[in-house]
């Protein structure tokens, strides 16, 4: 956007000096040299508006991300509410992404949002550094903390949900021992249900586990028959219980409550970041816009009053 602040003041400076016939050559070279250097060095005229929009908080982001001019936000996009196209072929939004651009505005730095296909490739954006952040529905777990670091901001946890017309087949999580589940491929919910069944089930009766790319798919493997009980966040439950009404529902309780966190390198780099996107999301906390977006998809019962760093209970 600076840019294209200089750009525009560079064409107005040039178009200046060719209406005034009675100017002469040497007049209009020395305006024209003027008026392009006043927009290259940020005069008050280009670059005034742009320092305003910037609060404290963005002179403490890493100076490669000052460098870069944004910071860089990887989406799985396929988690609603968290993360959904808004309809067929339009913008990305979400719970998650409404945050990311609150809080960035406050920041006074552009988002880039980039999708993947999977959340198996979240985790590797930042490894190889393509991402400075993943907000994208993830949980704050103490495994996870080896290499990352999380900014705590939603309650969730690990929800079972069946098709209503099953309600009557599966009326207790005892009766789901032995059949399948149908999740998300590289989340921690296989995990987290394999553990709380071995507690449930009797010895060689607990759940099978088929890993798919989103909720839609999990959808797909149930009506299909291929899995008789889904898994996801009481959120995305709620959401398909309201979107899709008398078709879902949820059983069982929320297995091993936690939180959603924006993620991290857990490194210099990372902390630094982690700390100014605290900040910026306190405020956004503090001014009512993150309990506006959370209302949008009525989920204030799953707000915090702040950001902690790495508060995630302990996921098996």
């Amino acid at each position: 956007m600076v840019g294209e602040c200089q750009m525009s003041n560079r064409r107005h400076g040039s178009g200046r000096g060719r209406s005034s016939a009675r100017l002469s050559l040497l007049t209009a070279l020395v305006l024209a040299v003027t008026l392009g250097l006043t927009g290259f060095s940020g005069g008050a005229g280009a670059s005034a508006p742009h320092r305003a929009k910037k609060s404290p908080l963005y002179n403490l982001l890493p100076a490669s991300v000052k460098a870069a001019g944004k910071i860089v936000d990887y989406v799985e996009p396929t988690f609603p509410p968290m993360e959904m196209a808004a309809s067929t072929g339009k913008a990305l939004t979400g719970v998650d992404v409404l945050l990311a651009r609150a809080t960035a505005k406050v920041i006074g730095i552009p988002l880039d949002i980039v999708t993947v296909e999977t959340f198996a490739e979240l985790f590797p954006a930042l490894t190889s550094g393509r991402a400075n952040m993943v907000w994208s529905g993830v949980f704050d777990s103490l495994t996870r903390r080896k290499l990352n670091t999380f900014d705590d901001y939603f309650k969730t946890g690990t929800q079972l949900y069946i098709p209503t017309s099953e309600a009557s087949t599966y009326k207790k999580v005892t009766q789901l021992c032995g059949h399948t589940v149908a999740g998300e491929t590289a989340t921690l919910y296989q995990g987290n249900l394999t553990t709380a069944f071995k507690k449930i089930c009797p010895a060689g009766k607990g759940l099978s586990f088929v890993n798919l790319s989103g909720i839609a798919q999990q959808n797909l493997t149930m009506q299909e028959g291929r899995a008789q009980v889904a898994v996801a966040g009481p959120e995305s439950v709620d959401y398909l219980q309201k979107t899709n009404p008398g078709q879902y529902k949820a059983i069982g309780p929320t297995f091993y409550p936690t939180f959603y966190g924006v993620v991290f390198a857990n490194n210099a780099f990372g902390k630094q970041l982690e700390h100014v996107i605290q900040l910026g999301l306190d405020q956004v906390i503090k001014d009512g816009t993150y309990l506006k977006v959370l209302a949008q998809f009525d989920l204030q019962k799953q707000a915090v009053t702040t950001v902690t760093i790495d508060k995630g209970t302990a996921q098996p």
